[in-house]
């Protein structure tokens, strides 16, 4: 991690790490689940393609082609569900800055939420708009 973060301040890398916390169960479903489909749509097509090229018309190759349509179809679902996993740790992040945001007490509200409403607007920039937060409520607490 702190290979990552070398340019950012430490307590910049803290909030970072305990972003990561929240979302690290996700990735790691998710990295499991692109690994599976990756390794089973391509097997899946070559050996479906291989059998259509081989030209084999007998009724005991109906099984294979079952098989590697299951395997295809399995691989096609778990692409889906990391498509869907992308989207909560999307929106997980997002709802984690926007409870740390809320909990600030050395901000004053309005820009609170303005920097709420930026970050649901760019919900991709929103880890860029929690470091300028961060940034902004470390330099009030040190003015006060």
């Amino acid at each position: 991690m702190k290979s990552k973060h070398k340019h950012l301040p430490a307590y910049i890398v803290d909030e970072f790490k305990e972003l990561d916390k929240v979302t690290k169960p996700l990735f790691k479903k998710m990295r499991g689940y692109a690994l599976l489909s990756f390794i089973a749509i391509p097997i899946s097509f070559i050996n479906i393609l291989s059998l259509f090229l081989a030209g084999k018309t007998e009724p005991i190759y109906i099984f294979p082609l079952l098989f590697f349509s299951i395997v295809g179809a399995f691989g096609l679902a778990l692409q889906r569900e990391v498509k869907f996993l992308y989207k909560e740790i999307q929106a997980t992040s997002v709802q984690f800055i926007k409870e740390r945001i809320r909990k600030t007490e050395v901000m004053h509200e309005h820009k609170r939420k303005n920097y709420m409403e930026l970050i649901v607007k760019e919900p991709f920039s929103s880890i860029n708009l929690f470091a300028e937060f961060l940034e902004e409520e470390r330099r009030l607490k040190t003015d006060k």
